[in-house]
């Protein structure tokens, strides 16, 4: 089906715009170490790149675009690294093929951009503590079936206009099996999250994912335990 977006009106659209000069005054007297990046940074349909192209794509068109909508909107906050987990609009918004595989190629690139997988652990030392940041891809909640919420649905139908598979990377390799692969995925990092908090030394372990803990309040809450 056609997808069809309203016009934005007043301060939605510049809203990237306003975030970020309000982060580089804030930063004039805060001077952040870096910056937790919870997704959607390429809102609101992802890098323009296939899924199956290989990460290291990144190098090409990508690159260009992280130059522009990365460095050129949060310029000197862009010196320090963006520790960064995926957005459901990193993969597409209302499909599964945008350029999700080139951020994390990326990584490689620039150094200051730090995301080297869909989930990760990035610990960080401070002078009286040290905070283990726990890097989760949520986005299984915005993976429907696909005739499901076709506006707001990764795993939608458009996906058979935009390619349908995005096996070359480890990704979906249907329409049909994208939310059980999303849901699969997510499955398998909590409990890879739950070892590694059960295994770590720090002060701090902070959980850092683009849809909030209220989706998963329960799961969340046990993590204290």
């Amino acid at each position: 089906p056609d997808h069809k977006t309203a016009a934005c009106s007043g301060w939605d659209c510049t809203a990237q715009l306003q975030v970020a000069n309000a982060m580089k005054v804030r930063n004039k007297w805060a001077k952040a170490q870096y910056v937790l990046n919870v997704g959607d940074a390429f809102y609101w349909g992802g890098l323009n790149m296939n899924c199956n192209a290989p990460p290291k794509a990144a190098w090409g068109g990508p690159k260009g675009e992280f130059s522009n909508v990365w460095q050129g909107v949060y310029a000197e906050l862009a010196n320090v690294p963006w520790i960064s987990t995926l957005g459901n609009h990193d993969y597409g918004g209302f499909h599964m093929t945008g350029g999700w595989p080139q951020q994390i190629g990326y990584s490689f690139l620039n150094h200051n951009w730090i995301m080297p997988a869909r989930y990760f652990m990035k610990r960080m030392k401070h002078p009286t503590f040290v905070v283990d940041y726990y890097m989760i891809d949520s986005n299984a909640w915005d993976a429907k079936m696909p005739g499901e919420m076709p506006e707001h649905n990764i795993c939608s139908n458009h996906n058979y206009a935009a390619g349908q598979s995005c096996s070359n990377n480890g990704g979906m390799s249907s329409v049909q099996g994208c939310r059980d692969w999303f849901w699969g995925s997510y499955g398998a990092q909590k409990k890879w999250l739950e070892v590694q908090m059960s295994k770590s030394d720090a002060d701090w372990k902070v959980v850092v994912t683009h849809f909030p803990c209220g989706y998963d309040g329960g799961w969340y809450k046990g993590l204290k335990a």
